[in-house]
């Protein structure tokens, strides 16, 4: 009997005994999704910092007010331009501390170099439910209703 800090590091402590048990995470084999990274940790601010967007969310069935900020880095094009993609994600304020893990995985899945990774991986997460979890908060759109 091990105690963790939440739901979640329980649920990632299982999993991974299982995938041990399995010899599913042994060392030295083929890590495709790692080499498709253009970083493989948190890309730094320099001294011009960094670009960032950020939006406040309230969940008012838990009285929770929060930031997620969006940490974003401009990378080269094959074609000599640049391109503007999100590398990190935190959230700050009265949020769900389950969040914390949800932030740190898509951190690391927005660093793959093909954007249709973290989109496939945003899909899946689109009709999550969860208990209380009626956000009310308006989605960025790009037409104008």
């Amino acid at each position: 009997k091990r105690l963790l800090p939440g739901v979640v590091a329980a649920t990632a402590a299982v999993i991974r005994w299982r995938c041990e048990q399995l010899g599913a995470l042994a060392e030295g084999g083929p890590t495709p999704v790692v080499d498709a990274m253009f970083s493989r940790n948190e890309p730094r601010t320099g001294v011009n910092g960094t670009l960032a967007w950020a939006v406040d969310v309230d969940n008012p069935a838990t009285n929770e007010q929060f930031t997620l900020t969006l940490k974003e880095v401009m990378l080269p094009t094959p074609d000599g331009g640049t391109v503007t993609r999100p590398c990190a994600m935190g959230f700050s304020g009265n949020y769900p501390k389950a969040l914390d893990g949800l932030a740190r995985l898509l951190s690391l899945d927005m660093r793959v170099m093909d954007p249709g990774w973290i989109a496939m991986k945003l899909r899946k997460l689109l009709n999550v439910g969860e208990p209380l979890g009626h956000f009310m908060a308006p989605v960025p759109s790009l037409s104008v209703e």
